[in-house]
């Protein structure tokens, strides 16, 4: 700002006769940088300061104002609505099924919800057989998938890698066939936005063994990390932005990759200032934060399964 905004208010003509006369609270400044100008670099914070100055010379010219003291409610009325707004759809800890994980794009990051419902109300679990079958007979009816949000190949792929894992989780472990039985559409809002990359895979299992246990989170997470078939939770990129996204989203427990964590511990203090980090390496080290009460404790997978607790 020491260098930005003199120059933004000498090119409005306001550095001569008004430099000491305007005044930018800091709440100002940080409604600015959040709801205005996430971009990396400074060009689209310079536009925002020159459209600035230019109303708040426009004001001196037009009215007997004598000072001017820019507060974050004035910013609509000076330079427009905000361009980026919270991500926030739900209030605390999200109901059974919904998950937060964290996205990155050329404008910075955000938080990323994930709901998962289940899709068939027929009031049971078993279907009576047709095709020639006697009547009466039954059979356990398949469970099958349903995407939606505008999802790019490689997260098509990770929902089919979650929900795999998920159904091996669910029944291996913690004998629920939920996943194998019902129908599940997992949605991703904001479907006007394109999403991909391989970076949500820990998120999307997550909201699908909360669907199937019918059991919120513990606490409120944000998390990223693409999983393997075997449980094996990999690294991701972004990890400055998304970890800035949650935190300015108010989401302090945060669950990144083990092998991001040099990279986590190289950002700024001021960044991780506030913030509990875990990381993770395989998916029950996540499966012991979001459910904590879930695991047996004689739960003990095989120990050449990246999935072991």
């Amino acid at each position: 700002s020491e260098y930005l905004l003199p120059k933004a208010m000498k090119e409005a003509g306001l550095i001569e006769r008004y430099k000491e006369k305007v005044t930018i609270e800091p709440g100002a400044v940080t409604r600015l940088l959040d709801e205005y100008c996430r971009e990396p670099g400074v060009r689209t914070l310079e536009r925002y300061l020159k459209r600035l100055c230019e109303k708040v010379g426009l004001k001196f010219l037009t009215s007997d104002t004598q000072e001017v003291t820019i507060k974050a409610q004035d910013l609509p009325t000076l330079i427009g609505p905000p361009v980026f707004t919270t991500k926030r759809m739900y209030d605390g800890v999200p109901p059974p099924g919904v998950v937060i994980g964290m996205a990155y794009n050329s404008y910075g990051g955000n938080i990323l919800y994930i709901e998962t419902i289940k899709a068939n109300w027929g009031g049971t679990e078993q279907v009576k057989l047709v095709s020639g079958e006697k009547e009466g007979h039954s059979v356990i009816r398949k469970g099958s998938l349903k995407l939606t949000g505008s999802l790019g190949d490689v997260m098509q792929e990770s929902v089919q890698i979650a929900y795999s894992y998920a159904k091996y989780v669910l029944s291996t472990f913690l004998n629920n066939h939920f996943l194998e039985v019902n129908d599940v559409h997992v949605h991703f809002p904001e479907g006007a936005s394109k999403k991909d990359g391989p970076s949500a895979g820990i998120a999307i299992t997550t909201s699908l063994i909360s669907l199937a246990l019918d059991a919120p989170m513990a606490e409120e997470f944000a998390m990223t990390g693409e999983i393997s078939l075997t449980g094996k939770v990999l690294k991701i990129g972004g990890v400055k932005e998304k970890v800035m996204a949650a935190k300015r989203e108010g989401v302090t427990n945060i669950i990144l990759p083990l092998s991001n964590q040099t990279e986590f511990e190289k950002l700024e203090d001021y960044i991780k200032e506030g913030l509990v980090v875990h990381f993770v390496d395989i998916y029950f080290d996540v499966l012991k934060l979001v459910f904590p009460n879930i695991l047996k404790k004689e739960t003990n997978p095989a120990n050449n399964q990246a999935a072991q607790p």
